[in-house]
């Protein structure tokens, strides 16, 4: 961290201790951090990444300090969290995985295997290895890199929760790595059985199908693709299997059984350019459309508390949303003109909230009075 020290007096982060004397921040970037950050540059060879972490409002004097220094290896590429309004060469979400793909090129999710960043003698609460396999697969189906964090004792081991962990996902990783490294995003808006990543190749391109959840009937609908399916096996043991095109895309005939109870991947060699036809929502039969708080597209601000889908009572909402710049996002299509009322359920728990309403050709602007407290949903 280029900001947080807890000995030097222009650092940030001590909070408890009144004696200390402060000097300004950047007389601390100037003593403390540019001399570290040259150590690390220079007395450690080849440097690929350098990640900055907590980001703050600081001088362009500051900045350009502790900037400058990265020139010590060419080629280096840094992220993000240098200071406030410097975007590094790419984004970094922590702990939180994007509900829809980034509008930027390159970014990372950052997220400790466990709750803690640091080892903390409490914490107990390690994900499982179902979820950190899951969250490889979609984050690498959204054109993203995982960045798992790993914290070791004192003694420098690490606690066998982890290990278990870190060894199932090499076992996954031993017989599903094709469909990881190398990949690009899934062409896919959202896929009801799991994930998607894909691999350009000379004639066409190769789609791997990370299903979660197996399907009962056999049949694997992968919605909206038109292209000539040229091969279709499991990865885990090369099986061939069989396709058919339908009206809704190309439907797989999978065994019975699933190889892998976690995510069993599918691979399917399609020929030419990917043609994949959208599958927008519509109103259903009585005109009605519902925009569900997890098929969102959140846009968050850098910096700010992000807001983000969560769960109440078992159904998706878009909570912590708390930055008046942040915006969410519905595509839809509508396949005849008409008039739309627009119904929103919400939960307020200050005094009121202003919001607006946006589509292509008007948009509206609405306030919302308490409805009580956040865990009181209103229409």
């Amino acid at each position: 961290s280029q900001c947080q020290d807890w000995h030097h007096p222009g650092g940030m982060g001590n909070t408890w201790d009144k004696t200390i004397e402060r000097v300004s921040f950047d007389q601390y970037v100037r003593e403390k951090a540019v001399p570290e950050a040259k150590q690390l540059l220079t007395e450690y060879g080849p440097v690929s990444i350098f990640w900055w972490d907590t980001p703050r409002t600081m001088s362009e004097e500051a900045f350009d300090s502790l900037h400058s220094v990265t020139a010590l290896q060419p080629g280096v590429i840094t992220n993000d969290r240098l200071g406030q309004d410097h975007p590094g060469d790419y984004k970094t979400f922590e702990r939180n995985i994007p509900e829809r793909v980034p509008a930027v090129p390159d970014w990372e999710v950052c997220m400790p295997i466990s709750g803690s960043w640091g080892y903390k003698k409490s914490d107990t609460s390690f994900k499982s290895t179902t979820t950190l396999i899951r969250n490889l697969a979609d984050i690498a189906s959204k054109g993203g890199n995982y960045l798992l964090n790993v914290s070791p004792t004192g003694e420098g081991t690490l606690l066998p929760e982890a290990v278990e962990r870190l060894e199932a996902i090499g076992q996954w990783m031993h017989t599903n790595g094709e469909s990881i490294y190398g990949t690009t995003a899934s062409p896919f808006a959202q896929l009801t059985w799991g994930r998607c990543t894909k691999k350009k190749i000379a004639d066409g391109t190769i789609l791997y199908l990370h299903v979660f959840d197996w399907p009962e009937d056999g049949e694997l609908l992968v919605p909206g693709l038109r292209n000539e399916v040229q091969q279709a096996n499991l990865l885990a043991d090369k099986t061939p299997l069989k396709t058919h095109l339908s009206d809704a895309g190309i439907v797989v005939s999978l065994p019975r059984e699933a190889p892998n109870e976690v995510d069993s991947v599918v691979v399917l060699k399609v020929a030419g350019t990917l043609d994949v036809e959208t599958v927008l929502p519509m109103p259903n039969e009585d005109g009605i459309l519902i925009l569900s708080a997890d098929a969102a597209f959140i846009h968050n601000n850098e910096g700010s508390r992000q807001a983000r889908v969560q769960l109440h009572d078992g159904i998706p909402n878009i909570g912590y949303w708390t930055d008046p710049a942040a915006w969410v996002e519905w595509s839809f299509r509508v396949d005849k003109p008409g008039q739309f009322e627009i119904h929103a359920e919400f939960a307020v728990e200050q005094e009121k909230s202003r919001f607006r309403i946006i589509l292509p050709d008007q948009q509206e602007l609405a306030t919302v009075f308490s409805t009580g407290s956040y865990y009181s949903y209103v229409k």
